[in-house]
């Protein structure tokens, strides 16, 4: 429980995160890691699923933190119409490395957490 509640904790800390890249460049690449993640939505296989939907989560805060007003709808349909199936094996990998980066350091904090009794109900 408290490795779910420090994963989404930081998640939306994360939002406000842009890296080193241009607002631009970094918002474009959030958008074909969304885009990636819809299209895996749709798989047969539940652990794709549900990767996609901890891979659309991180992303789309990402892009809201980052300006609240973007035109998600718009820059979602036009990267959709662009992404090729022979790019989806990179893509997936780039999103998936950071996702997963971010995953490890989660997990990392919350092991400390617990370690030090964070997380746990008050004695009655």
């Amino acid at each position: 429980m408290i490795r779910s509640i420090v994963f989404f904790a930081a998640l939306a800390s994360l939002a406000a995160a842009t890296g080193a890249r241009a607002a631009d460049e970094g918002a474009n690449s959030d958008v074909r890691c969304l885009a990636v993640a819809a299209t895996m939505a749709q798989s047969s296989d539940p652990k794709a699923q549900g990767v996609s939907v901890a891979a659309a989560l991180y992303f789309l805060g990402k892009l809201d933190g980052r300006d609240p007003n973007f035109d998600l709808e718009g820059q979602l349909k036009q990267e959709l119409a662009q992404l090729k199936p022979q790019d989806m094996i990179a893509e997936v990998q780039r999103c998936g490395a950071q996702l997963n980066a971010r995953r490890k350091t989660v997990t990392e904090i919350a092991a400390r957490l617990q370690a030090q009794g964070a997380g746990k109900p008050p004695a009655p």
